[in-house]
């Protein structure tokens, strides 16, 4: 991936889609090629994502993949995923808190 604009629609876009589902309490599959490089990433992706949208605040993303990786070997296969795992979580932080800016008049 290298579009973090493009991977956050992906994202909002499989959550509507989640949301949709008749029960919500079933999991979102995702699955590339061996499942650990890509699947790793949007995986933590997702999960920064929506912590901070419940308002639990930033993730640990290091710690996130370590426990992702006791369930699957190679979680976020390379260094440019991991730095993208990053950029992504924290461009979404910055569009949370402009939108908070901007509702109480800040920005």
């Amino acid at each position: 991936p290298t579009n973090v604009d493009g991977l956050l629609e992906f994202m909002s876009q499989v959550h509507c889609l989640y949301l949709q589902q008749r029960n919500i309490m079933k999991p979102i599959v995702v699955h590339c090629s061996n499942g650990s490089g890509r699947t790793g990433t949007f995986t933590v992706i997702y999960t920064g994502v929506e912590e901070v949208n419940r308002g639990h605040g930033v993730i640990d993303v290091c710690d996130v993949i370590k426990q992702m990786r006791l369930q699957r070997k190679y979680f976020v296969q390379y260094d440019r995923q991991l730095k993208f795992c990053y950029q992504v979580i924290l461009a979404h932080c910055f569009s949370v808190l402009k939108k908070c800016y901007s509702y109480f008049g800040l920005f």
